[in-house]
């Protein structure tokens, strides 16, 4: 009997001393979470997300065309390692212009950074051709991937036609394309019905402002909430000269473009909305990533020297072609505007604002504008995403121990 009595002794005090370790292993004097386990940190995530809105995470993607597949390519890398298995989940807001507006979307609605990177390999290069002769009778493309010659730029653009626009609703390329895809996707769901809170900037052309779609209740901000989520998504990514504005009747907007004319880096626009919608947080996280730098040269030849100009090539030069271009070195600037901006928030003395953006320097000597879709330059973005992320894993890493509510992995 003294036997039992002692063995039963001996195992309250070990239960007890158990309880005692496991409490403090997971509370440090800071009250930081502290777990040995990795497989319960996305537990305690979770949890800690239910219950304390005081830390606030954002996600910002930029503008770019299909050059996007750098941020879903970073995002399957970074979700990886950091053990998040939903970033409409984890994030409190997601903002995205053009093609990152179209991204925010799809991660709100739960769509894997894996699942986007088949959109863009598998989709985009119907989305961004044109018919070739022998589909001159038809309504659809026979070739994906096709983009307009110079001859038929300077046609389209003298007579007003986007690259892209097809000529039928029920066409297989093109901005019909574009929008079967989404439609099958969201179908007529309204923005307010997405569970995390979303926000694309545009630009509203017959009134000359910029607006911004959002299910968040702003005040700072005019967003419009009423809206599919197929019309905002199609708004955002307008952008001109490739797409048509968008027509949106109920919302009084009717001509609306790309949101690369207003925050091509909605960084800004981000915090901005977060300030507001979480006045009291000790600490904003800000993960921006980009769609490439690339040095713009205002060459129209690719900056190739030409000893002898043609009569064609000056008529070439003075058309408003140029201003393809033109576009693409406001973008650019504006993308290292907000950088710098949100830079120097977060470097300041007892800032509140943690922020670490992703972006890559793209090869001038390959082709990387917003419409190539070709399965050559998807594998150069990989290739260029991996080198630019093994060096920043120093900074990826810490970003990643910043954001998971201050988690220490032992």
């Amino acid at each position: 009997m003294k036997i039992i009595i002692r063995k039963v002794f001996i195992f309250v005090i070990l239960a007890f001393y158990y309880a005692s370790n496991c409490s403090y292993n997971q509370q440090t004097s800071n009250g930081n979470i502290k777990i040995n386990d990795k497989t319960k940190i996305q537990k305690a995530i979770t949890n800690n997300k239910l219950k304390n809105k005081k830390i606030i995470r954002i996600l910002s993607l930029d503008g770019g065309g299909t050059r996007g597949y750098i941020q879903v390519k970073f995002l399957e890398k970074f979700c990886s390692e950091s053990g998040i298995t939903d970033l409409g989940e984890y994030f409190d807001l997601i903002v995205g212009t053009s093609i990152g507006g179209i991204t925010a979307v799809l991660l709100a609605d739960s769509m894997k950074p894996s699942d986007l990177i088949k959109f863009f390999r598998e989709k985009s290069p119907w989305i961004f051709t044109i018919r070739s002769i022998q589909d001159v009778l038809s309504n659809n493309a026979s070739i994906s991937s096709k983009k307009p010659n110079k001859l038929q730029m300077l046609y389209m653009i003298s007579t007003g036609k986007p690259f892209y626009q097809s000529v039928s609703k029920e066409s297989n390329y093109g901005d019909a394309r574009l929008r079967k895809e989404l439609q099958s996707i969201f179908n007529n769901r309204s923005l307010t019905e997405l569970k995390t809170k979303v926000l694309l900037p545009a630009y509203d052309f017959i009134n000359s402002k910029p607006i911004v779609f959002s299910n968040a209740k702003l005040h700072s901000i005019f967003a419009i909430r009423d809206v599919r989520i197929v019309e905002a998504a199609i708004a955002t990514s307008g952008f001109p000269v490739y797409f048509s504005s968008s027509d949106l009747y109920e919302t009084q907007c009717t001509s609306i473009a790309d949101g690369g004319l207003f925050q091509c880096n909605p960084s800004i626009l981000a915090f901005i909305a977060a300030k507001e919608l979480y006045p009291s947080a000790d600490k904003y996280y800000i993960l921006s990533i980009g769609t490439g730098i690339k040095k713009i040269n205002m060459d129209f030849d690719n900056g190739e020297t030409k000893h002898v100009k043609t009569s064609f090539s000056i008529i070439y030069n003075l058309l408003p072609v140029k201003y393809i271009k033109i576009w693409n070195v406001l973008i650019q600037n504006s993308k290292i505007t907000n950088d710098i901006l949100l830079n120097t928030i977060s470097n300041s003395t007892d800032s509140n604002v943690y922020y670490y953006r992703f972006d890559i320097d793209l090869d001038i000597h390959k082709d990387c504008s917003f419409d190539t879709s070709t399965n050559e330059f998807f594998d150069y973005l990989d290739e260029a995403v991996e080198l630019k992320y093994k060096e920043d894993n120093r900074k990826i890493k810490q970003f990643i121990k910043e954001l998971k509510y201050n988690v220490h992995i032992v």
